[in-house]
Parts: C-alpha cells; structure tokens; sequence
C-alpha cells in the first residue's frame, strides 16, 4: 500500500516545494532519526507557528501541515496526523489547488484507516481518485503529466480495493437490491447509528435484522442481509464478527448468482486481511474471487456486454495489484 511517506512525496511532482527555507530545516531535523523524540514535538510547534504567521506563500502552511502529519503519523501519532491532514485538505481547497486536496485526501485517509476509521477513509480516497482523474483527464495533451496521474490512479485504486467499503459498493450494482422494504429500514437503521457512532443501538438493529433473516423466502435477499450485517460489523470495528456473518453470505449466494458471491468472497478476504491468524484464508478468497470476476469478464464478452466485461477487467487491475500489495506486506 501507498505509505503515508510516500504520499507525501507526490506533493511536489509539478513544482517546487512552497516552504519556507526555515521550515524546510526544521523539519529535516524532525526528520532526523538522531534528533531526540522528546524535542520533536516543540520542533514542530515552532514549524507550524513560522508558516502560519507567513504571509508570502498561502501553501507553505499546508505544505508544513502534511509533513508534520507525515511525521507524527510515524512517531505513533496517528489522531494528531488525521487533524494535520484535514486541516491542509481544507486550506488547499480555500486556495483552489486541487492536487493538493487530492494528496491531503490521501494522507487524512490513511490516518483514519490506521485508527479503523474506515467510513471516512473510503469517502477521502474515493474524492482523492476523482481529483486525480479530473487531472488526468484535463492533461489529456501533455503526455508526462497524464501518464504520471494514470500510474497514480493505478496505484491509489488497488488500495482502495482493499476497503471492504469499496467491495461492498459492487453488490447491487448491475442488479436491484432484494431487501424488503422492512427489512431496508433495519439496515438504514443500522447504518443511522454507525454515522452517530451508537454501536449499542447499532447492535440491536442488527439482531432484530439477523432474526428476520429467518422468515425470509428470497434466497437471494438471505444472503444479502448477511452480507449487510457483516458489513456493519466491520464498520463497527468488530472484524471477527463481520468475517462470521460474510462466510454464511459467500455459502448462501448459489452458483447461479455469480456476482453477488464473488464480491461477497472479495468482501470475507478484505475483512479477514485484519485478522492476523486469517491472512492466508484471505489469500485464498481473494484468488477464488479474482477468478470468479475473470469468468464473469468472459461470459460478459460472449454476451457483448461490452460496458460489464470493462468493468469486470478494470476491477480485476485493481484486485491483482490489491492482492500482490498484501502478499509482499504480510508474506514476503
């Protein structure tokens, strides 16, 4: 996955760095592995203050504010990274500077997914990659910039893939969901509370909505409610739950709803991905995933469906690069 360091380092790709040359050496003592962890702190203080209180260049300060989210987000700071990141993400809005909204976005998300702030996460990384494809598509003409935004893009997609989010976005997308419309109130129910953080009530809805999966006589919406639920847990913050309620999902969908049953795979392996005794299990349902979306392409293509078997494959980019990334992180 795209380090928060790494991040940082496409700041500048299109022109030079907008800090101040104090700033520029107080924060490469920060930096400094030899510089003593106690003094960091007061470095940063006085980093902050110099470019707030300059009034020659509006990007120094936001600038400054990634590099201390960069730098505090590696000392274990991670709350104090995610208020630096989305104080740059606003200040490069005011200023109208749209690639560094986009790479504010990036570092803010991956402070909130260190922290299991997921929903967040996912909304900054998805506004992040539209920023990146306006810029792509605007540099249409110049070859170099287009090139580098599409490297990018490849890049911020795969881990975005990652996010059970994400792969939970794909379930219904060609087909209606079959929720009742009682039982789409629990969900939106359930969903209410996750936004107002009341995981007690959240909780409750959901045992209700698992009751009532009971009595339904869909096959297709037992599994959906399922895969609801397992979602919830995981935005619960509760992955070993979510990974429980999404195995009876993927066993339920039949053969003949291919679709739902491998994203339903997809989204067991990115939940099982946080669990450090489930790596290998995620592995797995990663690959029979990845095949599951490769015969969909197929038989898309047979159909001339040309718009599914594109977007099967570019999903497919997305979810190699995902299970590579995850192999050399936890296996190599």
């Amino acid at each position: 996955m795209i380090t928060i360091r790494e991040a940082l380092s496409l700041l500048n790709q299109f022109d030079g760095s907008h800090l101040n040359r104090t700033n520029q050496q107080l924060l490469a003592t920060a930096k400094n592995r030899r510089t003593v962890d106690s003094v960091v702190q007061s470095i940063l203080d006085a980093a902050l203050g110099q470019a707030k209180g300059s009034p020659k260049d509006s990007l120094d300060y936001p600038e400054t504010l990634l590099n201390c989210a960069a730098i505090e987000f590696e000392r274990g700071f991670k709350d104090l990274a995610k208020a630096y990141a989305s104080e740059a993400k606003q200040l490069y809005k005011d200023a109208g500077d749209s690639h560094g909204k986009a790479i504010a976005l990036w570092i803010l998300g991956i402070a909130e997914v260190s922290l299991l702030y997921t929903d967040p996460a996912w909304i900054h990384w998805k506004q992040a990659i539209q920023s990146f494809t306006k810029q792509r598509d605007s540099n249409k003409h110049i070859p170099e910039t287009r090139d580098w935004y599409m490297t990018v893009l490849l890049r911020t997609n795969e881990d975005l893939v990652t996010l059970p989010q994400e792969g939970f976005s794909w379930l219904n997308r060609s087909t209606p969901s079959r929720l009742t419309s009682s039982n789409r109130a629990l969900v939106n129910g359930i969903e209410e509370n996750i936004k107002l953080e009341k995981p007690e009530q959240a909780y409750k809805l959901i045992s209700i909505l698992k009751e009532k999966a009971k009595s339904s006589t869909d096959p297709l919406e037992y599994p959906e409610i399922f895969v609801e639920i397992g979602v919830a847990y995981f935005r619960l913050k509760n992955p070993l739950l979510a990974m429980q309620e999404l195995k009876v999902a993927v066993g339920r969908y039949s053969s003949s709803q291919c679709h739902q049953r491998n994203v339903s795979r997809w989204l067991l392996g990115a939940v099982q991905w946080w669990l450090n005794d489930y790596r290998l299990e995620a592995q797995k349902n990663w690959e029979t995933s990845l095949d599951g979306f490769a015969e969909l392409a197929k038989k898309a293509d047979q159909k001339n469906q040309q718009s599914e078997k594109f977007w099967y494959r570019e999903r497919i980019i997305y979810m190699k690069g995902a299970l590579q990334g995850k192999i050399k992180e936890y296996f190599s």
